[in-house]
């Protein structure tokens, strides 16, 4: 494991250096440390286990949270800590400045700032929609399982992360026509897995027809009809 990111190390460095790694200038960020203390003295906070971090420590996590757009996981990993930890830790801190009213986020006046609209709007176009797509990886390791590959040959694996691939276009494709139509247009494939697909049902063969009756008190028959109708509605390429 990496060592751990302590504030002597960042003692040791430049004035410019550690604005260029922290965001803030050294004063700015004794006066959030300062504050921080404050805080914790003030709230005189149970008696427990006392953190890993120092109050330096914490804000130090926060700021590198804020200015390189690293997951928890990845930042409590440097920090050797939990994921939980660094979140919990982040938000305490940005209470604390935002409590003291002296740092405060942009206001109208930097927002009419062409600069500052154009790192706005790289912010929102570049990082979002990076964490979106994070967002949608865990989604289809977690709900369709394509971390599952535990068979013993290359062949059976694929296979599976095929099938698990396939799964998650229907499903978004299945979202897609649901747009502005049923509960279940922004859910995720786990949910509309259990909502739509996991129902228990009599499945009746006939020789010209597959009748398939659901309970009269499912709670989401109205669902289920908008999402048989929405795909009945779909050209058949067949």
């Amino acid at each position: 494991m990496a060592e751990s990111m302590t504030y002597s190390r960042y003692q040791q460095l430049k004035p410019e250096d550690f604005k260029r790694l922290c965001g803030v200038h050294h004063q700015t960020f004794t006066r959030m440390v300062a504050v921080l203390e404050e805080q914790i003295e003030q709230k005189k906070l149970k008696p427990g286990k006392p953190s890993k971090l120092s109050v330096a420590e914490q804000v130090l996590m926060s700021l590198e949270y804020w200015r390189e757009y690293r997951t928890y996981f990845h930042i409590g990993q440097a920090w050797e800590v939990h994921e939980s930890t660094v979140c919990r830790i982040v938000r305490k801190v940005e209470n604390a400045l935002l409590q003291a009213g002296i740092f405060q986020l942009p206001g109208k006046k930097q927002l009419l700032d062409s600069e500052f609209v154009a790192k706005l709007v790289a912010h929102i176009q570049k990082y979002c929609p990076r964490g979106e797509m994070e967002n949608r990886f865990k989604e289809q390791q977690l709900e369709l399982f394509s971390d599952r590959t535990s068979t013993h040959t290359f062949e059976g694996n694929q296979l599976r992360l095929w099938f698990s691939s396939v799964a998650y276009v229907l499903m978004n494709a299945l979202r897609e026509q649901w747009r502005a139509t049923t509960e279940l247009r922004s859910a995720q494939v786990g949910t509309i897995r259990t909502k739509l697909l996991k129902l228990g049902a009599r499945v009746l063969i006939s020789v010209r027809r597959v009748l398939v009756s659901i309970s009269s008190g499912c709670p989401y028959q109205d669902v289920f009809a908008t999402a048989y109708n929405c795909l009945v509605t779909l050209p058949n390429p067949g």
